[in-house]
């Protein structure tokens, strides 16, 4: 049996990473609220250097 792989993040759910990020959150934290693979979380902050996007 291979891994069981979740489906990409959706919109909302970028905008609490960001949300969470922005307040202090660390990405291990925000992948266990989101219930994800930290890696996830962390392609989402690194893609951007760590700086949340314009709105």
């Amino acid at each position: 049996m291979g891994r069981q792989r979740r489906p990409w993040l959706n919109t909302t759910q970028k905008a609490e990473i960001w949300k969470l990020w922005r307040e202090g959150e660390s990405l291990s934290a925000i992948a266990r609220m989101l219930e994800r693979q930290p890696s996830a979380v962390y392609h989402v902050v690194n893609r951007n250097g760590g700086i949340s996007p314009p709105a």
